[in-house]
């Protein structure tokens, strides 16, 4: 399931600490870093988006959605009666967000009013022999 957390355009910043910002004295404003580079089209921010940036923020972590290939507008991830919105993310470190191929929101299924999110990583692919695996092993 999702976390109901709408950040709106919030990212974490690249090099940044982590703001530990107490639960009972949570101001929005305080609470996660500037927009860094990301759009939405759900502009909303609430109390458990700027929870879940914190822990991005506290993990060095980076949501992928509006801001890589394939979804540079920040889609909606979520459609159902009470309207749509953003609450299904795919979060990277750094070094990961550099072999991110591309990221996309994919249209809305049957099963979930809920649309799949995909990322594509790229990985090369070294194929060894197996000898030469067992030789190296044993050194």
């Amino acid at each position: 399931g999702d976390l109901n957390a709408r950040t709106g355009d919030r990212n974490t910043a690249e090099n940044e600490e982590p703001s530990f910002a107490e639960l009972d004295e949570l101001e929005l404003a305080n609470s996660y870093p500037e927009p860094n580079n990301r759009c939405s089209k759900d502009e909303t921010l609430n109390k458990r988006g700027s929870l879940f940036m914190d822990l991005l923020s506290c993990c060095k972590l980076h949501i992928l959605n509006g801001c890589t290939v394939g979804d540079i507008f920040g889609e909606f991830t979520s459609i159902n009666y009470n309207g749509c919105s953003v609450v299904d993310y795919i979060t990277a470190s750094a070094d990961l967000r550099t072999l991110v191929k591309s990221f996309q929101v994919l249209a809305l299924t049957k099963f979930s009013d809920h649309r799949p999110c995909i990322c594509k990583i790229k990985m090369e692919n070294h194929i060894m022999d197996a000898e030469k695996l067992a030789e190296s092993l044993e050194d």
